[in-house]
């Protein structure tokens, strides 16, 4: 098993050196940015979020910037990603709470994380590991069902 660790692993950094995209949240190192992307990337098109990415990151890239931004107009400008009232209603919340809460700063700490409102295990864990350099599990529907298929295993994650 061990040695189908190690090859799986030499394997998939093969894979992405030959296939990796350019996105314009991989040179982020902003943790609200970051935070920002993994939300806009949720259940819609990678493409769409690239498109419209530097767009939002300059329009509401902070808590306050998204604070000042009225609810209708936050909906407007997310709708072409699709699950825009949610999206919009879950930035306001969590800004208010990351403004209330922690001084405007982003948690490095994952129970932190986890009580900003909409963040979950996933998203806490991808900005702990891009914002703040640690070594977490991004652990997701895909990677779980290329793991199951590499390694025959089962799960009830997907």
């Amino acid at each position: 098993m061990e040695k189908n660790k190690q090859f799986f692993g030499a394997e998939i950094l093969k894979w992405y050196e030959k296939n990796k995209q350019f996105y314009p949240w991989r040179s982020e190192n902003d943790p609200f940015k970051i935070l920002l992307s993994e939300i806009l990337l949720r259940k819609t098109d990678r493409k769409k979020v690239a498109i419209l990415y530097p767009q939002i990151s300059e329009y509401i890239g902070s808590p306050i910037k998204i604070l000042n931004t009225d609810l209708e107009k936050l909906e407007e400008f997310l709708k072409p990603l699709g699950l825009y009232k949610e999206r919009a209603r879950q930035l306001k919340q969590g800004a208010e709470f990351i403004l209330n809460q922690f001084n405007g700063q982003i948690p490095e700490n994952l129970n932190d994380l986890l009580k900003i409102p909409g963040v979950g295990r996933y998203t806490a864990n991808a900005v702990l590991c891009f914002a703040y350099k640690k070594k977490v599990p991004l652990i997701d529907a895909n990677i779980i069902r290329i793991l199951k298929r590499y390694f025959n295993l089962t799960s009830n994650k997907s």
